[in-house]
């Protein structure tokens, strides 16, 4: 759940890994987490690269840049 008006990740929304729940209304963020924790399964999927392994993607292209310069 991102409780705000907005997400740097739309992604997360649009393929079911988060529910974007805008304003501060106590109410409303009980009733989203209410009915999120009642799901038994999600129709949800991983956004791609998103495994684990930034870091060492982010190492190995850098270490490319750096032999090739």
């Amino acid at each position: 759940m991102t409780i705000r008006e907005t997400t740097e990740r739309p992604s997360t929304t649009t393929l079911g890994t988060n529910t974007l729940i805008p304003g501060l209304n106590a109410e409303t963020i009980l009733g989203q987490f209410e009915k999120i924790s009642q799901i038994v399964q999600f129709d949800a999927v991983i956004p791609p690269l998103w495994d684990g392994n930034a870091a060492p993607r982010i190492v190995a292209s850098l270490w490319d840049n750096i032999k090739n310069d």
